[in-house]
């Protein structure tokens, strides 16, 4: 069995809590660098745009398992080529949905999911330079997508509406997610790791769609890259019984990867709940330490603002399990 170490979480905390004060969380529009803002107009819809809601959904929808598998386990991540440039994971997921977004947003209405074919959705969402994405998934992606579509579809609402409803209400973050359990596609994953990152960048972009109070409380969005780095970190340890398979990249079970994926969310949201910086600033960090500690490649420990307290333990990995749920 997994367990947390707490030593290492409060190292964690106390690194989160040193984090400068004016670190900008992700807000789905923009990224700053030293010479100022930059609109990311190729990944996010611009401000204002009526259909930049119904983008999100989709987008969140289809962000999980980009990540090919053999009979032994984990075979490397998933890439394509958008624009000549090779992308890897969710930054092409983003691309190629905001290049459709620029051409027809229209696509994303609920009720044209519905109804598209097969031919259709492939065409305008799952093709890069060179064809088809290699989706380890695609027919369950094409499946799901016109599910989705209809659940709006035959309750003859829109993304926009549950936003809207779920801003009228108490705690409306509490009530969206609780809104997105029914929603076909949404409907599976216990940690709600979709449902929280559609969550957050509805709330962090700058228009504020979704209006989450200040007392409502964030749970961690748990995901195998967050996995990883806090198994690498020594903020999650792992049992004996669980070692070589997580060493040699192998196919776990899904009591193992529930037992895992359990510890890192404990170990997450002890680390937001103690350093003292909130939910966005907690989740900022971490996806900035996964990007410094990547799949494939060695990690450039010199660039992670937790190289201080982590145990470096490089020959861990996310465990392998093939879900929808992130």
């Amino acid at each position: 069995m997994a367990r947390v170490n707490w030593e290492q979480v409060a190292a964690a905390a106390k690194a989160v809590a040193g984090l400068p004060d004016d670190v900008k969380p992700l807000n789905f529009y923009s990224y700053f660098t030293p010479d100022g803002e930059v609109v990311a107009a190729d990944m996010y819809p611009p401000l204002h745009h009526p259909m930049a809601v119904d983008d999100f959904f989709f987008v969140c929808l289809h962000n999980y398992g980009f990540w090919h598998g053999d009979e032994r386990g984990y075979a490397g991540p998933l890439f394509g080529t958008l624009g000549g440039k090779k992308r890897k994971g969710s930054d092409l997921l983003w691309r190629v949905c905001m290049r459709q977004f620029d051409g027809d947003s229209a696509w994303f209405r609920p009720e044209r999911l519905a109804a598209a074919s097969d031919d259709e959705l492939i065409e305008k969402l799952f093709v890069d330079d060179n064809g088809v994405i290699a989706f380890p998934d695609l027919p369950y992606r094409l499946a799901i997508t016109r599910e989705y579509g209809r659940w709006f579809a035959d309750r003859c609402l829109t993304p926009g509406d549950l936003v809207r409803v779920a801003n009228k209400l108490d705690k409306s973050l509490t009530t969206f997610l609780r809104f997105m359990r029914h929603v076909r596609g949404y409907d599976t994953d216990p940690l709600e790791k979709r449902q929280l990152l559609l969550a957050m960048a509805l709330h962090n972009r700058p228009e504020r769609f979704l209006e989450v109070g200040d007392l409502e409380r964030w749970r961690p969005i748990v995901d195998y890259h967050l996995q990883r780095v806090c198994l690498r970190s020594g903020m999650v340890e792992l049992g004996d019984d669980q070692l070589e398979a997580n060493r040699s990249r192998a196919w776990v079970s899904d009591e193992t990867e529930a037992d895992i994926r359990q510890q890192c969310f404990e170990a997450l949201k002890q680390v937001q709940d103690d350093c003292g910086r909130g939910h966005a600033v907690t989740d900022l960090a971490f996806w900035k330490a996964r990007r410094s500690c990547p799949e494939m490649e060695e990690p450039d420990c010199g660039k992670c603002h937790f190289s201080g307290f982590c145990a470096k333990r490089t020959d861990l990995f996310q465990p392998v399990f093939r879900t929808t749920d992130y």
